[in-house]
């Protein structure tokens, strides 16, 4: 379960670091195509997201089942 809830807790730092860069390139790119990509990715980053902290406090509610 310790395994789980690092692999969790990783997962939703990396997300959130993508979803500032890719926010960034969104809002103030320089390359039409490189900001179009970013602006039509970032929905699916934040989602992704989500899911990783919704992972992660399930991941934390087994380890203390399992600690009892």
């Amino acid at each position: 379960m310790e395994f789980d809830r690092a692999y969790a807790k990783t997962m939703v730092s990396d997300h959130k670091e993508d979803v500032k860069a890719f926010e960034r390139e969104a809002r103030d790119g320089a390359v039409p195509p490189v900001k179009n990509f970013a602006a039509k990715t970032l929905p699916t980053l934040q989602e992704h997201l989500k899911l990783a902290e919704e992972l992660y406090a399930s991941a934390g509610k087994r380890s203390e089942v399992s600690s009892r």
